[in-house]
């Protein structure tokens, strides 16, 4: 089976030919068609075999492939089969005229220059031996699901056993992998579980028939006197084994049937999150175990501005939410049905606060907005413009009726109101909001229902889009026209939305091609002008409160541009199901989100900032003391400083430590003492309390004893996942890893001559022979509750777990290579190893399997924006370090995680399981319908999976 297959055009084939040698000189395999097709054989259907079989495609891009019908055939059939795509770039080409599934993906340029070319195949072989065993296992199982697919869906071509467990853990491990796994091979997974369950049932039925007539056997012997009491004994123990194989068989049925769950969660979670949320639920709910934990907590990571979903479904085909507004005080969210009635909901539980308002004759709710103190509404539906008064819904005022308005607005001050008019010559009106009269209309404009209108801040001036003329502002009170057409080359077919800074200076427009330009008003020029890459056409334009930033939305995203230089700033949100309207809440912390389907969606637009004081960035250890104080080691200056958890307030004086003690440090489990390590590897204990020395200095680790890889200290950017800089290399004989056991009689310490060596506390001296197996300098060391385990972690991404008694390896090392781990601790139960790493991440892993639990904790996974907003909750998990993680605690009672990166700043994590749900129950916000039951859990009666929610 080859590594990777090779697709190129003819005329670029002196460069594939380079491109195969290369890879097969270092040891990957590749398939290329000048070699590898038969005489005589179906050539295409070669070629889509060796696809197949591949574990990643390579599309060498360039002038002439981008136009080969053969080329985007092969292309076509890898991403049928989710194969893992690199392009490779070999000319200057317009992005236009490459596949479209290419262009989201990281591009491999080549260039002539042997310098260039030999850091290019670098980058090309790590892109294809990047977590090279997930891969295989995609190909694997995807041929196995392509045999079974061919054979017409034959049960012989089904997984079984050690297989189908081994691809339900794969699958359960699936989110956001690359490759994804394809639909089929998820088809292929859960049907070969469901034969297996259903083979497991029939083994149950023979064994209760052998069951019965064992026990008439039974009683047949027991009226044979001679054999009484043997039969009776034989027929017990039969029947106790019988059930004790049927209660084995029950709970595999079971554990299978939960892992089965996971595994649809997590292909669910992108498309259908609330969906997958609750199956995540029913699946810990079934067996827990460590890919149901990983389930829970995988569906609270996926797209995590979502802090909750609200399901205001109203049944048929009137679930379209059509438009949003939050109340100016932000305490009440109001949202526009297609059916013509306006709801307002309670943002905080999504309860109905008050009865609906029915527009006229129902027609559709097109627009709708509040006045400024929130105790009107002015509603633009098909059949009309209304005001009404919020508090018993009453209509004020029927501005117009049996026309069909789009867009409405009220002044800054409140008393004027602005209509859009669709129907008959399209033409802006305005009102006076407390008498109903019209002010002025409009000369005759060409609007569209995805136009805009607005006020300027100041009252003074309406803003509107009509095409083809583009941008149009009127004096507010007298109709007068004073600008058109800022953006001179507008869409004929575009949206033309736009909004206005909060300060009124500046207006950002988008056209049809979603071409952005903003422009200052008070200077009469255009600031910039550049085109978006969001995936749909752009619907809406909105500034946060302060002005700092303004996203535009489309259908499918949400993205993020500097406020005042209309500078790129990242992706928000992203999903598959289509907006409708957003909504900006008052304070600016979050985004409301309707869509098709009936549900509201409540987006976190920002991270959540510091929880606690900042330290200072020489941080280097953090440390529970109980459940509520922790304890934080600084170097400069060289202080253990208290805290108190829940008002952040420092709670006793500084503990000042020896200047030279610059290497690890921990705490003892009961307290008493620190250890800590110098420069020269030397490792000393002291009075926790007063910092004096009591034992030491402890003498073992000599990195001249050893061949120490004398790498390059490479620093990296984890925002844009490049090297920063290179600096020198490490050569100090330090030892930074340091751990005592449970009950502090033993210290394991952990260096940068690559071995682990155990202390006797009491005496400082050295137990046994050091632990080998690490092939780089070790940066952590921490032992499980019990005492039995003990984890070791370094430079090169290794994580070894030993047993202590035998002081041999537990399993396999886990292996996360290039990211050097930082710090390790064990939970509590010492079924999860918690671990951190260089590039921000927080990773859990299974300690028997030594598989990842859930998604790394990462912040560039995040995609939200870089400021304090103190409303939202720290214990979230949302807001994750922007840098090396280089310190890890856990509470006393297991509960909590604490964080300190090198920043200086310290987080804290939730990991009780109970508070997951709670949270994930919150993100769903309903129960699965009868239906969605019956299709997923068809062997268990109908039940809520979260009590309180529709």
């Amino acid at each position: 089976m080859a590594d990777t297959f090779i697709s190129y055009s003819r005329k670029d084939i002196a460069f594939a030919k380079i491109v195969h040698e290369s890879l097969e000189s270092s040891d990957l395999e590749t398939w290329i068609d000048w070699q590898d097709i038969p005489p005589s054989a179906d050539w295409f259907a070669e070629i889509e075999e060796a696809i197949e079989k591949a574990d990643t495609f390579i599309f060498i891009i360039s002038l002439t492939s981008v136009e080969s019908e053969v080329c985007n055939r092969e292309i076509a059939h890898a991403e049928k089969n989710n194969k893992r795509l690199i392009p490779v770039v070999i000319d200057d080409i317009d992005p236009q005229r490459v596949p479209n599934t290419l262009l989201p993906l990281n591009w491999i340029f080549f260039k002539e220059e042997d310098q260039e070319y030999a850091q290019a195949l670098e980058n090309l072989i790590t892109a294809i031996t990047l977590d090279q065993p997930w891969v295989k296992k995609h190909t694997r199982f995807q041929n196995r699901a392509l045999e079974w697919e061919r054979s017409e869906y034959k049960s012989g071509y089904l997984l079984h056993g050690a297989d189908l467990e081994d691809a339900e853990a794969w699958l359960s491990q699936a989110a956001g992998k690359d490759p994804a796994p394809t639909a089929l091979q998820t088809r292929y997974i859960v049907a070969s579980r469901t034969a297996a369950t259903r083979q497991q049932r029939r083994t149950l039925i023979g064994v209760a028939a052998a069951l019965v007539v064992a026990l008439a056997l039974g009683v047949l012997a027991w009226t044979q006197r001679n054999a009484a009491v043997r039969a009776e004994a034989t027929a017990v123990a039969e029947a106790n084994s019988r059930a004790t194989q049927q209660a084995i068989a029950e709970e595999q049925t079971i554990a299978a049937q939960s892992r089965e769950l996971a595994a649809l969660s997590g292909n669910l979670l992108e498309e259908e999150l609330d969906l997958g949320i609750l199956l995540a639920i029913e699946s810990f709910n079934k067996s827990e175990s460590y890919i149901t934990r990983g389930s829970v907590m995988q569906s609270l990571q996926t797209s995590p501005q979502v802090s909750r979903m609200f399901h205001v479904n109203s049944g048929g085909d009137d679930d379209e939410i059509t438009t949003l507004e939050f109340s100016p005080n932000g305490r009440m969210l109001a949202y526009g049905h297609n059916n013509g009635t306006i709801h307002f909901l309670d943002p905080g539980n999504g309860e109905e606060l008050l009865p609906a308002i029915t527009t006229v004759d129902g027609g559709q709710v097109y627009d709708f907005a509040f006045n400024p103190d929130g105790s009107l509404l002015v509603s633009a539906a098909g059949n009309g413009l209304q005001i009404w008064r919020v508090s018993d819904r009453e209509e004020i005022f029927r501005l117009s009726e049996n026309e069909k308005y789009y867009l409405a607005a009220f002044s800054p001050d409140g008393n004027l109101a602005a209509g859009l008019r669709r129907t008959g010559p399209q033409k802006l009106f305005v009102w006076n909001s407390q008498t109903g009269e019209m002010a002025w209309s409009s000369r005759q404009l060409s609007v569209r229902a995805s136009s805009e209108l607005v006020f300027t801040p100041n009252g003074d001036y309406i803003i509107v889009y009509s095409k083809p003329r583009g941008i149009d502002i009127f004096e507010s009170r007298t109709g007068e026209h004073v600008v058109q057409s800022l953006n001179m080359d507008p869409s004929e077919y575009g949206t033309g939305t736009f909004g206005m800074h909060p300060e009124g200076h500046i207006l950002v427009q988008v056209d049809g091609d979603n071409t952005i330009y903003l422009y200052d008003l008070d200077k009469g020029r255009l600031v910039s002008q550049v085109v978006s890459t969001q995936g749909s056409e752009i619907f809406e334009v909105i500034f946060s409160n302060t002005g700092q930033y303004f996203f535009t939305i489309s259908r499918t995203d949400v993205f993020a541009w500097d406020g005042n230089t209309g500078e790129a700033v990242g992706s928000v949100f992203a999903m598959d199901n289509s907006f409708n309207d957003v909504a900006m809440e008052p304070a600016g912390s979050f985004l409301a989100a309707g869509d098709d389907y009936g549900r509201i969606y409540l987006l976190n637009l920002y991270s959540s900032g510091e929880p606690f004081p900042s330290m200072e960035d020489t941080s280097v250890a953090i440390d529970f003391v109980n459940n509520s104080t922790i304890y934080v080691l600084q170097l400069n200056p060289r202080l253990i400083q208290y805290f108190d958890l829940e008002t952040g307030e420092e709670i006793s004086q500084p503990v000042e430590i020896e200047e030279d003690l610059i290497g690890g440090q921990v705490l003892s489990p009961d307290g008493k003492l620190l250890a800590t390590s110098d420069n020269d590897g030397r490792i000393y204990l002291l009075d926790a309390a007063t910092g004096e020395e009591i034992v030491g200095p402890l003498l073992g680790h000599d990195i001249e004893q050893v061949d120490v890889p004398r790498w390059d200290i490479v620093v990296e950017d984890i925002e844009t996942d490049t090297v920063a800089g290179l600096y020198g290399t490490f050569d100090l004989n330090l030892v930074r890893g340091l751990a005592f056991s449970p009950d502090s009689t033993m210290l394991a310490s952990a260096g940068n001559d690559m071995t682990v060596r155990l202390w006797d506390v009491a005496s400082g001296t050295q137990i046994g022979e050091p632990l080998r197996g690490h092939t780089n300098i070790l940066e952590t060391v921490a032992f499980s509750e019990d005492g039995r385990l003990l984890a070791s972690g370094g430079e090169n991404g290794r994580i070894i777990i030993w047993d202590t008694e035998s002081r041999e390896m537990v399993g396999e090392p886990i292996e996360r290579p290039g990211r050097p781990v930082h710090d390790i601790v064990f939970s509590r139960d010492g079924e999860t190893l918690i671990t951190a790493w260089s590039d921000g991440a927080i990773i859990l892993w299974d300690t028997d399997t030594h598989l990842q639990i859930g998604l790394p904790n990462l912040y560039k996974s995040g995609r939200y924006l870089h400021i304090d907003i103190p409303q939202v909750d720290p214990l979230q998990g949302c807001d994750a370090h922007r840098t090396h993680v280089v310190d890890l605690s856990l509470s006393p009672d297991g509960t909590r995680l604490a964080s300190l990166d090198n920043d200086g700043s310290f987080r804290l994590w939730e990991l009780d399981v109970d508070i997951w749900l709670e949270r994930a129950c919150t993100r769903a916000g309903r129960n699965m319908t009868q239906e969605e039951w019956e299709l997923y859990l068809p062997y268990e009666p109908y039940r809520k999976t979260c009590l309180g929610y529709p």
